[in-house]
């Protein structure tokens, strides 16, 4: 009898087999993975498990507390949903507990691999959300975070290749000396670092420059949080590589130097919300360009200069005196020495250094060669002859003597300012 239960039971198997594969994409189609459908089931159960590693966090038993918040760190990220509800419906104790949790899973986020700080983002729900216990610790453990960051993002950096700390730069015509971060010219590191730039708090002043300067690093560097003073220098921009800085709420100075881009750049800028400073050295922004920039920004104090010529001359002096000549640079090239008085400079007069550094504004650096007029103290031999003796030779004499010659030097204007 049983045998032929165990026939029957085979034969229909058989049937509904058959059946099934004749069926083809229906019997696909009905088919269910087993891993889909225990998905949700699983995620259920993750969630109450952290759900109640965070009741946990409330023990009494320390040990327990402990585990519950080893557990939670270890869980990451996927843990900020149920200790965000936690915080909803918990003692001052355990909020405190949440905060603590929430603190380490912030500073172990890393803005190179990871898009959302959900840890970050729920302490600044409980700061801000009024006053109250909570809130003040909330603060207290975004500042820890805060901290920490800002040493890891000098770390990190620095080992990029950028220079962060003290020593001497240059802004407008003066040479300052503080804290800054620099990408230098021969910079070769890895742009993915710069996601750290938005925790580099203390950092006011930043210095750009060389080839590798494109819109993203410009767009990045404007997320250091205490930036005041911009320094690109020694590179190429163009619109959309300064579009990234007009979404600053501030920007006490910023300056362009030895970058050939002109008018093109002046609708950007305006756009720009400049406070002090607006600095244009080695531009090819015209004088009409840089008139109109005075136009858009009468309370800002704007300096455009066109080319560098690279002479020194004393403002106490009742003329344009060069004191010296900076080596390598358009004056040294053109011949240029230390004493000569300059008299003109292409068609303006000049009789004082700023006479100078007027005209010079008005070209350059893309222009043509500039005619210079100088006043040089040169030294001549001249014979002067001597009473002549009756029956004697006329003696003669050798001397030498000063005397002012003008001279015209050809001078073409360089993009060179330091």
């Amino acid at each position: 009898m049983s045998l032929k239960l165990y026939t029957c039971s085979t034969l229909l198997f058989s049937i509904v087999a058959a059946v099934s594969v004749c069926r083809g994409d229906e019997a696909d189609s009905a088919t269910v993975d087993p891993v889909e459908s225990s998905q949700p089931a699983a995620d259920k159960d993750a969630a109450e498990q952290m759900q109640r590693w965070v009741s946990q966090l409330s023990s009494p038993q320390y040990r327990l507390r402990e585990l519950a918040t080893t557990r939670l760190r270890l869980a990451g990220l996927a843990a900020v949903p149920a200790l965000e509800a936690g915080l909803q419906d918990g003692d001052l104790e355990t909020t405190s507990q949440i905060l603590s949790v929430l603190r380490q899973l912030s500073i172990q986020f890393d803005p190179q691999h990871q898009e959302r700080d959900l840890a970050w983002e729920s302490l600044q729900q409980v700061a801000t959300a009024g006053a109250s216990s909570a809130a003040t610790r909330a603060q207290l453990a975004m500042d820890e975070v805060r901290d920490d960051r800002k040493r890891r993002a000098v770390e990190v950096l620095t080992a990029a290749g950028v220079f962060i700390g003290f020593g001497e730069f240059h802004l407008a015509s003066s040479v300052r000396n503080g804290y800054h971060m620099r990408i230098p010219k021969d910079w070769q590191g890895n742009v993915a670092a710069f996601s750290w730039l938005k925790w580099l708090h203390g950092v006011e002043t930043v210095i750009l420059s060389g080839d590798k300067i494109t819109a993203d690093v410009v767009r990045q560097v404007a997320s250091v949080p205490d930036l005041k003073n911009l320094d690109i220098r020694d590179t190429t921009v163009d619109v959309e590589d300064l579009q990234g800085l007009t979404d600053l709420k501030r920007l006490d100075l910023f300056q362009l130097v030895n970058v050939p881009a002109g008018d093109e750049l002046i609708d950007t800028l305006a756009q720009l919300p400049l406070r002090r400073e607006l600095i244009l050295f080695g531009t090819d922004i015209s004088l009409e360009g840089s008139e109109r920039l005075k136009t858009l920004f009468p309370n800002l104090n704007i300096q455009c200069r066109g080319g560098f010529l690279g002479v020194r001359c004393s403002p106490l002096n009742p003329n344009c005196e060069v004191g010296t000549v900076e080596p390598n640079t358009a004056a040294a090239e053109a011949g240029v020495q230390s004493g000569d008085v300059i008299i003109k400079f292409g068609q303006y007069d000049v009789k004082s250094f700023a006479d100078l550094q007027s005209a010079i504004a008005k070209h350059t650096a893309a222009e043509k060669s500039i005619p210079m007029q100088i006043n040089r103290i040169v030294e001549e031999q001249v014979e002067v002859e001597l009473p002549q003796e009756e029956g004697e030779p006329t003696p003669k004499l050798i001397r030498t003597i000063r005397r002012q010659k003008t001279f015209t030097l050809t001078v073409k204007l360089k993009r060179q300012f330091p």
